[in-house]
């Protein structure tokens, strides 16, 4: 082997047992800093409740509704009709059954669709729509009348036969015949039943609709929210309780939550909530009242959430905060120089202080600004994504002094 080849190898030899004894000499425990998400929420399951008017009548009879659920009324305009009298027990009840069962076939439907294949009920359907008409002109509203209108329209021109429809189509035209000659057995007294209030009409109950008022809900208890599962699973309509108007566009959730989570909030407070894992809402704590490791939460709100007219039972996320930028451990934070920062490793594992922003501790972890621009005064220079934390800062005291 030549001299040169010898001395290169040497040389090459001598840069590995260099750096093998840089690395040994070099005992630090690096952490890289990242981007990096924390975020608070409350999380639970409540209960929506809002301002109703339970729509009563004391005729004992069948009640027809000429509004369908989460239709907007007026106050004093007609939601439907009672039948009652000297009645056929037998065909009442077969009566409100197939009553029953046609609004929860059409529920998604319209009562152009409903009808338009039945030449025996056109006629009812074009005083209704008439009778609408009028309405909506008597109250100003005259693009809701044009609507109308284009219902009456489609009537008029609009002749499918059975035999066309589809299964759906055909149950409904089976029931509305059923229904139009029941109606013609039954005879009775026909009575006009009202919208006692402006607001959305709703033909079901179920028990919770004296509790949305502000007044009681900021002295609500954690028992009366416990009970309202109960409520909901024994409750059964009268005879006088026909159906409700939920008059307002206010709406309030209550929840029985955590004595830790409650203390993550304040009365008065504005938050945002998410129903049903939808897009969040601002809303604002209307109570949270704290007692024996729990609190009877309730929140405030007006804002529009897709179904929230027809919501009871639903599941919430409070965000209570949410924090990004630069992760590091705790255990590498130190202060020198009564700055706060980290040591860092650069490529050459040459040692420096690095200046920090703390936006939240969250136990082991500190989030920091991304892109610090330090104070003026501030001889340091700021903490950068992928720089290499050092965990342990005392060890760089052992190690020898950092170029900054």
């Amino acid at each position: 082997m030549n001299r040169v080849l010898k001395a290169i190898l040497a040389i090459a030899l001598l840069l590995v047992v260099l750096s093998t004894v840089q690395n040994f000499r070099f005992p630090y425990e690096t952490y890289t800093a990242e981007i990096s998400e924390i975020r608070k929420t409350i999380t639970g399951n409540g209960y929506i409740l809002r301002g109703e008017t339970v729509i009563r009548n004391d005729s004992i009879g069948v009640f027809e509704p000429m509004v369908k659920d989460g239709v907007r009324v007026s106050g004093g305009s007609i939601v439907g009709t009672v039948i009652s009298g000297d009645l056929d027990e037998e065909l009442a009840k077969k009566l409100e059954d197939v009553t029953r069962r046609i609004e929860q076939i059409t529920r998604a439907g319209s009562i152009t669709d409903l009808y338009a294949s039945d030449e025996a009920r056109i006629y009812g359907a074009v005083k209704e729509i008439s009778a609408s008409i009028r309405l909506s002109v008597a109250e100003n509203n005259y693009s809701k009348a044009g609507e109308y209108k284009n219902q009456l329209d489609i009537l008029a021109s609009k002749k499918e036969s059975e035999n066309s429809a589809g299964a759906r189509d055909r149950l409904l035209v089976s029931l509305e015949n059923e229904k139009y000659k029941l109606e013609e057995q039954i005879g009775g007294i026909r009575t006009e039943i009202t919208a006692p209030a402006p607001g959305f009409f709703y033909e079901n109950l179920d028990g919770l609709e004296g509790y949305g008022s502000e007044s009681k809900l900021e002295d609500i208890t954690i028992a009366d929210i416990n009970s309202f599962h109960d409520i909901l699973d024994t409750f059964s309509k009268s005879r006088s309780e026909i159906a409700k108007i939920s008059d307002s566009y206010m709406w309030f959730m209550t929840a029985v939550i955590s004595e830790e989570d409650a203390n993550l909030i304040s009365k008065g407070e504005s938050i945002k909530i998410s129903i049903d894992e939808q897009e969040p809402v601002n809303a604002e704590i209307l109570t949270n009242s704290i007692d024996s490791g729990e609190a009877a939460l309730v929140i405030k709100s007006d804002r529009s959430v897709q179904g929230i007219m027809e919501k009871r039972e639903v599941s919430f996320e409070i965000e209570k905060e949410y924090h990004r930028g630069l992760s590091v451990p705790a255990e590498a934070v130190c202060v020198k120089n009564d700055v706060t920062g980290v040591y860092v490793a650069d490529e050459n594992k040459s040692v420096s202080f690095k200046c920090i922003d703390i936006l939240f501790i969250d136990d082991d972890i500190y989030i920091v600004r991304d892109k610090y621009v330090p104070p003026e005064d501030v001889k340091y220079s700021s903490l950068k994504i992928y720089d290499k934390i050092i965990l342990n800062p005392e060890a760089v005291k052992d190690y020898g002094k950092d170029k900054s």
